[in-house]
């Protein structure tokens, strides 16, 4: 669509990101399985093994990523905007649009969910050989992702009281 060069076929791409879907899938569902209704109660250690799998996958996943914005901040300044402005647009057009088939607290939670939020996913699958501009956005996206539910929350709870 955007005529970048991945350094991989859209079919491949594809097939790698349902290998980690269905595998992250599986394994939850095998957790769930296993720990039946102690899931609850088992929760804190499920949120603590979750930060130390991420932790595993992130550091490597964001290596080198670091000097870039070292050296080039207003590229890094530029990103972060654009994937904030993006992700609002997305919250925005996605809730809009569902609000006259949803209520609207079901319509605002699509809009909340329509963003960014798995594009951290494509630093898994694609080859390092990649543009690493890419790479500096999928890390940009990270701020909103984290930001957004924090600046929101008066938007939403303003739209959503009686």
């Amino acid at each position: 669509l955007l005529d970048l060069d991945l350094h991989i076929s859209a079919i491949d791409l594809s097939l790698r990101l349902a290998l980690i879907v269905v595998l992250a899938s599986a394994g939850a569902f095998a957790i769930r399985r296993w720990l039946g209704a102690r899931t609850k109660e088992e929760a804190p250690t499920l949120d603590g093994l979750s930060v130390v799998v991420l932790m595993v996958f992130a550091i490597p996943l964001m290596d080198g990523v670091v000097a870039q914005p070292t050296a080039q901040p207003l590229k890094l300044a530029g990103f972060v905007g654009a994937a904030f402005a993006g992700m609002i647009l997305c919250n925005l057009v996605v809730a809009a649009g569902t609000l006259p088939f949803l209520d609207r607290r079901v319509a605002l939670t699509a809009g909340y969910c329509s963003g960014g939020r798995h594009n951290a996913l494509l630093m898994a699958v694609l080859p390092a050989s990649v543009d690493a501009d890419i790479f500096l956005f999928i890390a940009a996206v990270q701020f909103p992702i984290y930001l957004i539910p924090t600046l929101l929350q008066p938007v939403y709870r303003r739209l959503l009281s009686p």
